[in-house]
Order: structure tokens, then sequence, then C-alpha cells
């Protein structure tokens, strides 16, 4: 708890600090200029689409747990 109590302030300080000195610098200027014309998106691989992600998710872990315990 006593962590906390010296960390809030120092944190808070921090933060009121950077912004400030933040707000007043001037707008950074890019090295090279962007393109305005939007690029088409090519379509997902089959592997990064969601049921395949959130099965390997839950399924990689699993089995290094139990591979690991036997």
């Amino acid at each position: 708890m006593t962590i906390y109590l010296i960390l809030a302030p120092i944190t808070f300080l921090l933060t009121y600090i950077g912004a400030k000195f933040g707000i007043r610098t001037l707008p950074m200027e890019v090295p090279c200029k962007t393109n305005r014309v939007p690029r088409e998106i090519p379509p997902a691989h089959w592997l990064r689409q969601s049921p395949v992600q959130m099965f390997m998710a839950g399924f990689l872990p699993f089995t290094a747990i139990y591979i690991d315990s036997r």
C-alpha cells in the first residue's frame, strides 16, 4: 500500500509536467509524404480468421501443459 502512496504522486506529476511540455512543442514534420490514394487490403488467409485463432489460443497452451505434465 505504501508503494502506491509513493508512486501515485510521482506518476501524476510526471504526467502533468510531460503534458505541459508536450503541448508547447511544434507539430512533428514527417520526412516523407503519404499517399492519399487508398490501397486495397487483400483478404485474410484462412489461418488469420477468428475461429481458427480462437481454437489455437485455447489448444496450444493446454497441449503444452499436458505434454509438460507427463
